[in-house]
């Protein structure tokens, strides 16, 4: 089981680090492009679906160390 829990929990940070990794890609193309309307879409739309995943990701570790901890 809790095998399980942190397997879950670092498939998460594994796509979240994929996720966060493409919009530093992206941000550098905007940067380079003088693309403003990629830019606003990183800052805009994706900045705040990483930063909520985050959250959540932060909040079942602290649970699950709140649970399991020896």
């Amino acid at each position: 089981m809790h095998q399980e829990q942190i397997s879950s929990i670092t498939e998460r940070v594994i796509a979240q680090a994929s996720v966060i990794e493409d919009m530093l890609k992206d941000a550098r193309k905007s940067l380079s492009n003088q693309d403003h309307i990629l830019a606003h879409a990183i800052i805009f739309d994706r900045e705040p679906m990483v930063n909520r995943r985050e959250a959540d990701i932060e909040g079942t570790c602290i649970e699950y160390l709140a649970r399991y901890q020896p």
